[in-house]
Order: C-alpha cells, then sequence, then structure tokens
C-alpha cells in the first residue's frame, strides 16, 4: 500500500527512533518481515505445508532475530500465534504443526542471535525479564514523567516538536524535522480500521494487540509507539483510500446532478 509507506516515512517518531541508536530500526524491520512471510505462506492456498515451508520457517527466523534485538517485538509473535490459532480453531487452516514448528524455529533463532544465553540461558532470561519489571516500577526517571496509560495515544496524535518535550525522556533537535503531519494520520488511520480488519487481519490482531499492551505496560517511553507504527500506517493508507473512494463517489452524485 503505497500510501502506508508515505505514512510510515514521514511519520515523525519512526524517522527518529529509526536513525538514531534506540534499537528500534532492525527489530522493527524483522518484525515487518516476520508477519509478511507468514501472511504469504497463509495467502498462498496452492501450496501445502511442506512446500510452503519456507515462507513460515523465514518468518520464523526473522521473529527469532527481531525478539533477540529487543524482547518487545515478542508481540508481533504472539499476534501472529493467535491469529494463526483462531483460523485453526475455525478450521480455516488445518496445518497445527505449523505453528508449532514455526514456534519452535522462532525460539531456536532467539536463542542462536543472542550469545549471553548460551552459558546459562534459564538465569540469563529470567535476570532480563526481572530487569524490565523493576525498572518499570522503581526507575526515577520512569516515575519521574508519570505518564498517563493514554499516553501512547498521545504520541501517536502529535508529530514530535508539537510535543511538550520536557515530557520526552532525552533530548530532541525539533528543527531536524522537515515535514510534521503525524496528526493528519490519525482520522485516516481511525477510518481504515475496519477495512484493516477485513483485508489485513492479521495486521488488525498485531495493532490491537500492541496497543492493548502499550497501554497497560507502565513505561510510556515514546519509541515503544514503534510496536505498532507498521499495522498503525497501513489501517492510515486503508483509510485515505477510503475517504478518497467516498469523496470521489460523492463529486460524482454533484457531477450528475450538475449535469442533468
Amino acid at each position: 500500500n503505497p500510501w502506508a509507506g508515505l505514512f510510515l516515512a514521514i511519520h515523525t517518531f519512526a524517522v527518529k527512533y529509526t536513525s538514531v541508536i534506540y534499537l528500534e530500526a532492525l527489530p522493527l524491520f524483522l518484525s515487518l518481515t516476520s508477519v509478511y512471510l507468514f501472511y504469504r505462506y497463509i495467502n498462498n492456498k496452492t501450496e501445502n505445508v511442506f512446500a510452503g515451508k519456507r515462507w513460515w520457517m523465514l518468518s520464523a527466523v526473522a521473529l527469532g532475530l527481531a525478539v533477540a534485538s529487543k524482547y518487545l517485538y515478542g508481540l508481533v509473535g504472539a499476534a501472529i500465534a493467535m491469529y494463526y490459532g483462531t483460523l485453526l480453531l475455525l478450521k480455516k487452516e488445518k496445518n497445527w504443526k505449523v505453528l508449532l514448528l514455526w514456534g519452535v524455529m522462532s525460539i531456536a533463532a532467539f536463542f542462536v542471535a543472542d550469545p549471553v544465553l548460551w552459558t546459562n540461558p534459564i538465569q540469563a532470561i529470567s535476570r532480563s525479564i526481572g530487569f524490565h519489571f523493576n525498572y518499570s516500577g522503581s526507575d526515577a526517571v520512569v516515575n519521574s514523567k508519570n505518564y498517563p496509560f493514554w499516553q501512547p495515544l498521545v504520541w501517536l496524535s502529535l508529530s514530535i516538536p508539537q510535543h511538550n518535550l520536557n515530557l520526552m525522556p532525552f533530548f530532541v533537535h525539533v528543527n531536524n524535522f522537515w515535514i510534521t503531519l503525524d496528526s493528519l494520520i490519525v482520522i485516516p488511520a481511525i477510518a481504515g480500521l475496519y477495512r484493516l480488519f477485513k483485508k489485513y487481519p492479521l495486521y488488525f490482531v498485531w495493532l490491537v494487540l500492541g496497543l492493548i499492551c502499550l497501554l497497560i505496560w507502565k513505561v510510556k517511553w515514546p519509541q515503544y509507539i514503534l510496536l505498532i507504527i507498521v499495522p498503525y500506517c497501513l489501517a492510515a493508507g486503508l483509510g485515505i483510500e477510503c475517504i478518497i473512494q467516498q469523496c470521489r463517489g460523492m463529486a460524482n452524485k454533484l457531477w450528475n446532478k450538475i449535469a442533468q
């Protein structure tokens, strides 16, 4: 969707946090790759499990690498598992082994790509998870910002230069942004939610699940919205198509009345 690509290219949060060292660009790319390849497997109905295995296998590897880069992006894997699991329950898909093998391969790729885990994986993972939970509840910087639970929606609704920069965790060069149109993306994103659900249900699950987690999680750093920036921009792209279609229909009706 070219509109989605355009919105992703100009969204100030996507621009900032994929062009500086925030560990976002790589896992964002890999998580999108994982979803795209898994979708390709599902939609290629002419191939059986083994003929089309390259797609879900590559999806699993991409997810494992994404999570090894930043644990937060494991949520994308949860979205894929929820979506495919729903298809299995509805009997729209029958190859339950794909989900199992995909999960095992994702974990294997994650383990291989994270050398810290090699000597004592259980201790390393528990220490890392414990750090994140302790950080969310005790870190002075987190507590000093006192963000409301809906703060992720605030980040999405305004371009970076339009925010109160005192609420941003680190210094921002506001003059670095040539295009600040994030607010204009919100309306088509809302308008495109239904189309996203109908046309790309996996991306819809990704968006909803990610947003719920961002609202629940106590740490509200602005870079966290990159977890859902892709399905958000896709919804906006579909919304623009819907708005253009509606405007075109209204213009045609008006022209026909004038012509009569």
